[in-house]
């Protein structure tokens, strides 16, 4: 999710949760530290206080993505179906 605090700061935080009055998860240092040349650091805790934050905005899911997602889901389903029928035999026999 990326995070607009009311300073006008902006960071995007991976793994976000809510932690009593905070927004805690993870986020990258200052971009500016790895761009020259650096080995890009690793990923950093991060607390905002809820009242510090002005905007969150989170990525949209489209509708072709649900639509991948049915699709597999079904296709995942007909596979099931097919080996469960291959592999069945009924005790008379």
């Amino acid at each position: 999710m990326r995070v607009t605090k009311t300073d006008g700061t902006r960071l995007q935080i991976w793994e976000p949760q809510i932690a009593g009055d905070s927004l805690a998860g993870l986020t990258l240092p200052d971009d500016a530290v790895w761009i020259t040349g650096k080995p890009r650091p690793q990923m950093v805790s991060v607390s905002l206080p809820l009242e510090e934050i002005r905007r969150i905005e989170v990525p949209a899911v489209t509708r072709g993505q649900v639509a991948l997602g049915l699709a597999l889901g079904a296709l995942m389903a007909a596979a099931v179906v097919v080996v469960f029928a291959a592999l069945y035999k009924p005790f008379g026999d």
